[in-house]
């Protein structure tokens, strides 16, 4: 069996390594010229309930079913 440890093989080894990297900076750079990427817009979740007055309560936007999600989930205070 041969050493693959010997300088030809660690020569194979980082040319195939640096051809790889090489072909990853060219899939990026055709990449980014070829798609031109418009800006999104950030989304933002509203967290006040616009009150309804329905027999006097106060119930939020929507249907039923988000008042039965309601208490599954818990919004953060914090963004991470």
């Amino acid at each position: 069996m041969q050493n693959p440890f010997s300088n030809e093989h660690m020569k194979n080894y980082l040319l195939f390594y640096s051809a790889v990297i090489l072909i990853m900076v060219l899939f990026y750079i055709l990449n980014t010229s070829l798609n031109s990427v418009e800006a999104q817009e950030k989304k933002v979740f509203s967290t006040q309930m616009s009150s309804t007055v329905e027999e006097g309560k106060a119930t939020p936007a929507g249907d039923a079913d988000e008042n039965s999600n309601k208490n599954r989930f818990k919004m953060l205070e914090k963004a991470y």
